[in-house]
């Protein structure tokens, strides 16, 4: 987390004492946090509560998925070989796996899964792809987490007699693909309840659709929710309505029956993190980037073979090799960074942020792109240029669409697609700078450029920060996109140390005293603030309670989202 200098703070308005005393079983901090998340009544209130164990809806109800069923009933039934592409970040490799493990354990001939590699196809669904798999053998083939904008790819595959079912929730296109079946309740056509499944999340729906019709058991499909989790998390899609479901069981299966690789990697990480526990902010800030880390440096295959391998010790061969490629990844993402930043520092009056550089890989400038657009308030994009085409990747701010914005450029692209906070395209080297000129002019036009207020649940006093509050929060997780960690105020705290940690001093460790005790405060990217805030005394600080776990001992600690002097002393 990257925090804006300077940047206005708010408090969110109090929650109408009606609405409080409606829910009396609930802490009233609790209560005022569900209000300030969109839950206006008692009822809607409660539903969030309760939607961790909600059943969960039917998957045969997804536009396409009859068609899906009954090609794969086909195959199934005649023996045909069929073929899983996916894709090379996390939530693309989690649904590879759950189609290769579905489809197995309904008695599939499957060939291993195509993950294409980030630097020489690009992402998505390609005829290469599509040639080699039916030279393989492939009479049907299944993506996870791509192919809705794959029209020649799909074209293609049709020419060689291979049947195609995309399951992905990517936003489509003017025109589908001619494929068998298209599976992506963002379809307008689609009549299922919740559109905001992840890619892992969707491929998931089509197994358990599969079991639902007795093509096995249900139980096997069941296994495989642990890979929704990871899938959904850490393609940070919105842990709200199913996905909520989805992600609280399939954390509850990771900790129950861990895979060998997850074992290996949180054992691996245990040796060196203040937090072993396995619960969402591990799965998104440790699992996720190290998995990441293989499409991003090199060849996901690797994350995925973690994921599928049951043999303990080609485990821990894979997690030492994906701790190294994250490191690689970690030191090329600072390179990246202290160069886009110098060139955003130029361009910080725009109402989006267009970077361009040669030696930027495309693995890492959506990370960039995403820390810069944090920073600055604004849509980011970072273009890696490259003589034969540049390849880009953006990230958008809050009620940005980034998507929509390249939807408006689609004539000068080669393809994009994504959503609508992020996305990727690629761009022929000569039509780069219109392009930019193309990008800046929308974004002006969506209003991009001001950046909202950092905006905390409720102010609290130094006497309302304990452990109890903490575990009156506990029903609200998991936290993530659309159900952020609740996050307040408390203004005068008084400083007991404060010093900068981390590579590069980087980060701010704070001790503060509220009432009788002394919590630590942890600040992400604030390190140049703690001589400042060592001779203020005093700091006013947005922060989240968190648990720190060292040595089986829990202890309430702060995580800091800004911090100041005090306005007062």
């Amino acid at each position: 987390m990257v925090v804006i200098q300077n940047r206005q703070w708010a408090v969110a308005p109090a929650a109408p004492p009606e609405f409080v005393a409606s829910l009396p079983e609930v802490h009233p901090i609790v209560a005022q946090v569900l209000y300030n998340r969109g839950f206006g009544s008692a009822a809607a209130a409660r539903a969030f509560l309760a939607s961790s164990g909600a059943a969960l809806h039917d998957p045969r109800s997804l536009y396409g998925m009859d068609r899906a069923i009954d090609r794969l009933r086909r195959a199934l039934r005649d023996g045909e070989i069929i073929a899983v592409h996916g894709d090379f970040d996390v939530d693309g490799v989690t649904a590879a796996a759950i189609l290769y493990e579905g489809l197995r354990a309904a008695g599939g001939r499957v060939l291993p899964p195509h993950i294409p590699q980030r630097t020489t196809t690009g992402y998505g669904v390609h005829a290469s792809a599509i040639e080699k798999l039916a030279a393989d053998g492939a009479r049907v083939m299944v993506t996870g987490d791509t192919g809705t904008r794959a029209l020649e790819a799909v074209e293609r595959a049709n020419q060689l007699g291979v049947d195609v079912v995309i399951t992905d929730h990517h936003l489509p296109g003017e025109a589908l693909p001619a494929a068998c079946a298209v599976i992506n309740p963002q379809q307008s056509v689609c009549p299922y309840p919740f559109k905001q499944l992840s890619g892992a999340g969707v491929a998931w729906k089509l197994v358990q659709a599969l079991a639902l019709e007795g093509l096995f058991d249900l139980a096997r499909a069941e296994d495989l929710i642990d890979l929704v989790a990871l899938g959904t998390i850490v393609d940070v899609s919105p842990l709200l309505g199913e996905n909520r479901t989805l992600v609280q069981w399939g954390l509850d299966r990771l900790l129950q029956a861990p895979r060998p690789g997850i074992r290996a990697l949180m054992n691996r990480s245990s040796a060196t993190q203040r937090r072993p526990a396995l619960d969402e902010r591990t799965v998104a800030f440790i699992i996720g980037p190290r998995l990441n880390a293989a499409g991003r440096m090199d060849d996901a295959t690797l994350a995925l073979e973690l994921l599928l391998t049951e043999d303990e010790r080609r485990a821990a061969e894979l997690v030492l090799t994906l701790e190294q490629k994250n490191l690689e990844r970690q030191q090329l993402t600072e390179r990246v960074l202290v160069a886009a930043r110098a060139q955003a520092e130029r361009v910080a009056d725009q109402p989006v942020l267009v970077l361009r550089g040669e030696d930027w890989p495309s693995g890492v400038i959506g990370l960039v792109a995403a820390r810069l657009a944090e920073e600055f308030g604004r849509p980011a994009v970072l273009v890696e240029v490259r003589p034969d085409a540049c390849r880009g990747s953006g990230r958008g701010a809050q009620g940005f669409d980034l998507v929509g914005l390249l939807t408006s450029c689609a004539d000068l692209l080669i393809e994009f697609g994504g959503h609508a906070q992020a996305a990727g395209f690629a761009v022929h080297p000569d039509r780069l700078d219109a392009l930019v000129d193309r990008l800046v002019a929308g974004a002006a036009k969506q209003g991009a450029g001001e950046a909202a207020p950092l905006t905390a649940d409720c102010a609290l006093s130094a006497l309302d920060v304990e452990w109890p509050l903490h575990q009156a929060l506990r029903p609200l997780r998991p936290f993530g996109a659309g159900n952020p960690q609740p996050s307040f105020m408390t203004a005068g705290v008084p400083v007991m140390g404060a010093r900068a940690v981390g590579t590069g001093a980087k980060h701010l460790q704070l001790r503060l005293r509220f009432g009788r005790q002394v919590l630590h405060a942890f600040g992400p990217e604030l390190g140049p603030r703690a001589a400042t805030l060592a001779r203020a005394g005093r700091v006013d600080a947005i922060y989240s309670l968190d648990v720190s776990t060292w040595n089986g001992r829990e202890s309430l600690e702060l995580r800091l989202h800004d911090v100041r002097p005090a306005s007062t002393t």
